[in-house]
């Protein structure tokens, strides 16, 4: 299978099934990029905040 059709760059006559199982395909993908980046965000917020506390104590 070519990689545009894979991902629906080329105009193609799909079911509804295709439909349904390429919106179900994307809305994974979707979610595991959501939990990445939400997981990214704590652990730099966090690296942030163990930085402040470790300066602020350096500084005292």
């Amino acid at each position: 299978m070519c990689v545009a059709h894979r991902y629906g760059w080329l105009p193609l006559k799909l079911t509804t099934f295709d439909k349904a199982s390429k919106l179900r395909k994307l809305g994974k993908f979707l979610t595991i990029w959501e939990r990445e980046i939400r997981e990214l965000i704590t652990r730099s917020m966090s690296a942030l905040q163990y930085h402040w506390n470790y300066t602020g104590v350096k500084l005292e």
